[in-house]
């Protein structure tokens, strides 16, 4: 059934992850449709997230019946993974809903709204304050369904909007101090016990009295 089209449906608050909401639909790899994007994240033994994946299983059901062959990707809310230091993907124990929304509506040959995006007041959430992985989230979807002959079938969401219930700000710079914390009675290194009463002009000059003193010497000690 591939015109099969689901109720509008309001996740229940997840986690955020990948959000590319805001501002111009944009392709994540070349060649790729510009779209709107985000991962949501949640726990299965939330109720809230089983009762989520009831109602997608229920979808399921009526868009193609009650045995079907679901593609190893046609099931919306499934199983989370995540690169560990190895580099290696692996499960980290939550569920994942991709929710997109393309730029080109392919049955209107014309291009859709961008989703509309919120505070938790409901304000429209400025275009520059991106929403950083860990930001809390409602999502405003439906569903659609999918046939692909010798993959099986599937569903995938739709976005329309996202309320922000929790900001994370997003940042690519490290902080200074790595994110660490001080420890108290913790190892403080040589240097930094050394000089740390040192006014840094007082050390200054005194580098420099050292330099001209070896160079005034007439032997040089190597």
């Amino acid at each position: 059934m591939a015109s099969y089209r689901s109720e509008i449906i309001y996740t229940p608050p997840m986690e955020a992850n990948w959000a590319k909401v805001l501002g111009k639909a944009r392709a994540v790899n070349e060649g790729d449709e510009m779209k709107w994007s985000i991962d949501l994240l949640g726990d299965p033994n939330d109720e809230e997230i089983t009762e989520l994946r009831n109602k997608i299983r229920g979808f399921m059901v009526e868009c193609h019946g009650a045995k079907p062959n679901v593609s190893k990707n046609g099931m919306p809310l499934k199983r989370h993974e995540a690169k560990d230091d190895n580099g290696e993907m692996q499960p980290t124990g939550l569920l994942v809903l991709k929710a997109k929304r393309n730029l080109i509506n392919k049955k209107l040959e014309a291009e859709n709204a961008p989703p509309l995006v919120v505070d938790s007041q409901l304000n429209k959430w400025p275009a520059n304050e991106l929403i950083g992985n860990g930001s809390m989230v409602i999502a405003k979807i439906h569903f659609y369904g999918w046939n692909r002959a010798k993959e099986g079938v599937g569903l995938s969401a739709e976005l329309h909007g996202v309320q922000v219930v929790k900001h994370v700000p997003y940042s690519t710079e490290e902080p200074a101090d790595g994110g660490f914390s001080k420890v108290a009675g913790g190892a403080v290194a040589p240097l930094a016990e050394e000089f740390a009463a040192t006014d840094p002009d007082d050390f200054s000059d005194q580098l420099t009295a050292a330099a001209a003193a070896v160079e005034n010497q007439d032997d040089l000690p190597f």
